[in-house]
């Protein structure tokens, strides 16, 4: 762990579950040299919803308040994730999952997780789940709103949806599964247009993955090429296993700080 904390800033804990087959043909094989070795998770396909034209469809209901109250917390130290530079110190950021029962349920379970990794001095939290509705995602963040940590949000790794989100409920950041690699070559400098139209005099920040777990490889680049580009389109890379909550493997962040030098990774899975 030592040795690792030496080669990323910042520290991120813990994303999804994998899904899917092992990936076929060269991505499978540029996974493998990434990881050192072969048992890589396979892609899924992105989703039209994806796109931004999708965005706003949900209308205001995704901020629709609850009725739900939250006392505040215990210990709160009110730290930023990242520094003005984006390379400060180490940070860790938790997960807040939304999965099971009706919405109290994931909203009293959320405020409790909340409370406990804010008591325990965690730097972030992220409220992210790949199959929570839109709706309990907004209900998360408005519950939060006001915590002493920064909070993010990701939905379903959706770049678009993720950060309608974070603008309507103040959120400080987002992740998104992928911002390079993952679109053919026609397809992705219309993609990178539309982050970059709303990142422009933004203040969210973006975590954002390169060859992350089971995203397709579709640009034809080599996969330094892709995470060169993809730290134009982000404040942070995340860096991952073959699927969530399996170990990163060093040498892959080595790989990727190497060709990074001093820009924030986050370690993404099963640290």
């Amino acid at each position: 762990m030592e040795n690792i904390g030496k080669t990323l800033t910042p520290l991120l804990l813990h994303f999804f579950a994998p899904l899917h087959d092992a990936p076929q043909g060269e991505a499978a094989k540029e996974r493998d040299e990434l990881a050192g070795g072969p048992g890589a998770i396979g892609p899924f396909s992105l989703q039209k919803s994806c796109a931004p034209e999708a965005r706003g469809q949900q209308g205001d209901e995704l901020c629709r308040p609850t009725g739900q109250t939250r006392a505040a917390p215990a210990v709160g130290r009110g730290k930023t994730m990242f520094s003005d530079d984006l390379c400060g110190p180490k940070a860790v950021i938790a997960a807040l999952r939304l999965r099971g029962g009706g919405r109290k349920e994931k909203l009293d379970r959320c405020l409790r997780e909340a409370e406990l990794y804010t008591g325990c001095g965690v730097s972030a939290l992220l409220i992210a789940d790949r199959g929570a509705e839109l709706q309990d995602l907004a209900a998360a963040l408005e519950l939060l709103r006001g915590w002493p940590c920064p909070l993010g949000v990701s939905a379903g790794g959706d770049f678009f949806k993720s950060w309608e989100l974070a603008r309507r409920s103040g959120a400080k950041f987002i992740f998104a599964a992928s911002v390079a690699g993952q679109l053919r070559r026609e397809e992705d400098a219309p993609y990178a247009e539309q982050l970059a139209a709303c990142r422009a005099g933004s203040q969210i920040r973006v975590i954002g993955g390169v060859r992350f777990e089971q995203q397709p490889i579709l640009s034809g680049r080599p996969w330094a090429e892709d995470l060169r580009l993809g730290m134009e389109r982000c404040d942070a890379v995340a860096v991952s296993g073959s699927g969530g909550g399996r170990e990163t493997p060093v040498k892959k962040i080595e790989r990727f700080r190497a060709v990074a030098g001093a820009f924030p990774l986050v370690v993404a899975g099963g640290v």
